[in-house]
């Protein structure tokens, strides 16, 4: 499973304009304004989270589906978010992993706090991405990459 995940990251979030922003200050090291949270039931471990000016990212295996997705905080208007999908077969071996953009404008945080979920059916070839909490919608993504 390892193997086919790899270069595929668990969510993260960036704006490239304030990172740079961040560098060039050299604030790199202090704490961003939103942060991230998932939970899988497949990867029960809790894995490593980390946010500064302009980026967060959660460390781990892809997500699978029904994993939930828990943004807190202030995104910039300019954040997107890339999120790793694993599909995984009856046995839980994975057979598909993709790679998934929401561009700034989908990510609509009107409060503080929203949760999306994660489904990915055995009759899809693609994942699907749903906020569950503050609105219920289902959420545009672009596909980066698909194997």
């Amino acid at each position: 499973m390892l193997a086919s995940s790899r270069g595929i990251a668990r969510p993260e979030a960036c704006d490239p304009v304030a990172l740079a922003r961040a560098y060039r200050d050299h604030t790199l090291t202090a704490r961003g304004s939103l942060r991230i949270t998932d939970r899988d039931r497949h990867w029960p471990t809790p894995y490593r989270s980390g946010s500064n000016p302009g980026m967060v990212q959660v460390l781990g295996q892809p997500l699978t589906s029904g994993a939930l997705i828990t943004f807190a905080g202030r995104p910039t208007s300019r954040m997107d978010v890339n999120i790793g999908a694993m599909k995984l077969d009856t046995n839980g071996r994975s057979t598909r992993v993709a790679s998934i953009l929401v561009a700034p404008r989908d990510v609509k945080m009107l409060g503080k706090r929203a949760v999306w979920r994660l489904d990915w059916s055995s009759r899809s070839k693609l994942p699907t991405l749903h906020e569950v909490s503050p609105h219920s919608r289902t959420i545009p993504f672009r596909t980066l990459s698909l194997r």
